[in-house]
Order: C-alpha cells, then sequence, then structure tokens
C-alpha cells in the first residue's frame, strides 16, 4: 500500500455523507496527500458541471472521472470523452418513458428533463448544476455521454432486472448508481475502463491505485486497481470485489483509510 500514487473515490454514500457533506477537515488531508506525489480523482455518476462547481477553487486538483466514466478531464484538458449517438439516446429516452421512468440526458454542455418531471426540481438540482428544463428529450440533438433513468420509487435493482439489463445490456453499460438511479453509457464505458484511461496518461500502474466505492457502479473500479476499498455501507457485491472494508461514509470511511495510508509511508 506505501507505493499508492493514485486514489480515487466515488463521491455519493461513500465520500460524502448521506447529508452530502465532505469529511471533516477534507482539504487539509487532500494537501497532505498532494504533498506525497498522489494524484487524487473523483470517479462519479455526477456529471462534470456538478463536480466542477462543487470544487471551484479546486479544479486543478482533481482528476474528474464524470457520468461513470463517459468524460475524463484533469487540469483544463478533456483526456477522454464517449458520446452517445443521438439515435441512441433517442432510443434510450423512448424505452424509459414506455416503462414509466423519468429520463434525464446527461449532455456535455448541461443535463436536460422533460418538464413533466419539474416537480422534481429540488431534488434534481442536487445532482445538476446546469440543469434545463425541455418539452420533449426526443427532439434534441445534444452531445450527451450518458442517458439516466430516475425511479423516484427508489425500486432501480427491481427495474434494472426486469427491463433494463436483459433489453440494453449486450449493446450498453448499464449499472445501477442508486436505489433511484440507472445510468446507460456506451458500451466500453465504465469507472474502471476510465481509470485504464488515466493508467495510460500518467504512465502510472494500476497496480499503484487505490480506489473507494458502495454502489454497484465502483464494482469495475475496485476490480481495476491495486487496492479496492469497500465502505461499510456498500452493497454486498461490492464488498465482494474489495481487498477491505473501511468505515461507513457516514463514520468518514475513505479519510480513515488515507490517513493509514499516509502513516504506512510516514514510517517507512
Amino acid at each position: 500500500m506505501k507505493n499508492i500514487k493514485l486514489i480515487a473515490t466515488d463521491m455519493d454514500h461513500t465520500l460524502l455523507t448521506d447529508e452530502g457533506n465532505l469529511p471533516p477537515h477534507f482539504f487539509e488531508l487532500l494537501d497532505r496527500v498532494k504533498k506525497e506525489g498522489i494524484y487524487f480523482a473523483l470517479a462519479s455518476g455526477r456529471p462534470l458541471a456538478t463536480l466542477e462547481a462543487m470544487f471551484p477553487e479546486h479544479l486543478n486538483e482533481f482528476i474528474f472521472i464524470c457520468d461513470n466514466g463517459g468524460l475524463i478531464k484533469y487540469q483544463g484538458e478533456t483526456l477522454y470523452k464517449s458520446l452517445i449517438t443521438t439515435d441512441d439516446y433517442h432510443q434510450l429516452i423512448r424505452y424509459m418513458k414506455s416503462i414509466a421512468t423519468i429520463p434525464v440526458l446527461c449532455g456535455i454542455e448541461g443535463t436536460f428533463i422533460e418538464k413533466n418531471a419539474q416537480k422534481y426540481e429540488d431534488f434534481f438540482r442536487k445532482f445538476y448544476k446546469k440543469l434545463k428544463f425541455v418539452d420533449n428529450l426526443e427532439e434534441l440533438e445534444e452531445p450527451a455521454d450518458k442517458v439516466t433513468a430516475y425511479l423516484p420509487n427508489e425500486n432501480s435493482r427491481e427495474v434494472y432486472n426486469q427491463y433494463f439489463y436483459p433489453e440494453f445490456d449486450a449493446d450498453f453499460s448499464v449499472a445501477v448508481s442508486d436505489s433511484m438511479w440507472i445510468d446507460l453509457m456506451n458500451k466500453e464505458v465504465d469507472k474502471g475502463a476510465a481509470i485504464h484511461q488515466i493508467s495510460q496518461y500518467l504512465n502510472i500502474s494500476t497496480q499503484d491505485m487505490m480506489a473507494f466505492g458502495d454502489g454497484d457502479n465502483d464494482i469495475q473500479l475496485l476490480d481495476a486497481v491495486g487496492v479496492g476499498v469497500a465502505v461499510k455501507n456498500a452493497t454486498d457485491g461490492v464488498k465482494e470485489h474489495a481487498d477491505s472494508i473501511t468505515a461507513s461514509n457516514n463514520e468518514y470511511g475513505v479519510s480513515q483509510k488515507i490517513e493509514e495510508l499516509l502513516s504506512n509511508r510516514a514510517s517507512n
């Protein structure tokens, strides 16, 4: 663990508490990580605009893995982008409507949701900082890297098993990212694939990386690195792919594990 050169972490329910807060003294910890020459990546299902809005004074300090790996940005440079074709995302949107889920188009320049879902606006704006409500998503031709189904009944696992997996797994990367979200990206896109892209760009072995996660869309992330860590509140499936378990997100498990890493480096 002493040779770690990059740390990547999921955001919601991993780094962030259930209330959406960062761990105490997080930026002081980030400074110590930087002084050790360790890169820090935020690997999230959230879009770039949202992640950048959360860290306006630290844009050059993070590698942003956005939309489950659909877009990677570092120090103002786009390292990778995988756009879904307009025809494909129109197909996905039509299907989501047909099974009474709420489609969300995650565009490169912003997020788009139909006006008939505007009653959820306050909730949506917690995740999407550049959000626009439109009459019909099927009329858009925006560059986009992800389409998300929002399920207000919090039954994403059941809907995934019954509808999305059998319908789209062969052609798209399909991930349950929380009880309310199912994400669809191009087939080659996931957080693990993003880690391999970053490995090539930085010339760092994935075995010299540590990653944290809690949800099914983090499994490939943990599999891709040398040290995969699940928070205590992670799903059982994620824990099966982890090398170790740290404390829960509400107990600041990510910070605890990083403190352990830094202590081990200091003692060697």
